[in-house]
């Protein structure tokens, strides 16, 4: 969710080709990881032995894609919301190709597919800057 409306986020976990606590359909945006993800806040979390604490679903893959916005605005702050939610989509890695049921991009299971913040700051530092004024 990057604007606050309706969009959804999925999760990507290993029991493919559906993550725990996922949403599908038309609305969804995009994917991210979003289970035994690594974590130092011990409230409620998933304790497996010899890996520490784990943080699984939706909670677990929202902070990450809300890094990858400040990531995108940092590398390139004149973007507005709308041009950051575009290169979020546009830079995400299509998967699951064989059931994903992919058109014209997008797919209701993975929306516009999983998140690549390492492609998703280039195609930001690559789009005009414009200068920032202050008052």
């Amino acid at each position: 969710m990057i604007d606050g409306s309706d969009e959804r986020l999925t999760t990507v976990a290993d029991e493919w080709p559906y993550g725990r606590g996922s949403t599908y359909g038309q609305e969804l945006d995009i994917c991210a990881l979003g289970h035994r993800i690594p974590t130092v806040d011990h409230f409620q979390c998933v304790t497996n032995p010899g890996s520490g604490c784990l943080f699984m679903g939706t909670s677990a893959a929202a902070p990450e894609v809300s890094a990858a916005v400040g990531l995108i605005f940092s590398a390139n702050p004149s973007l507005i919301w709308q041009k950051i939610r575009l290169v979020v989509r546009d830079s995400a890695d299509k998967i699951d190709c064989t059931n994903g049921n992919w058109v014209n991009g997008r797919s209701n299971k993975y929306g516009s597919g999983r998140l690549n913040v390492h492609e998703a700051v280039k195609s930001a530092l690559q789009l005009p800057s414009a200068p920032i004024s202050c008052p």
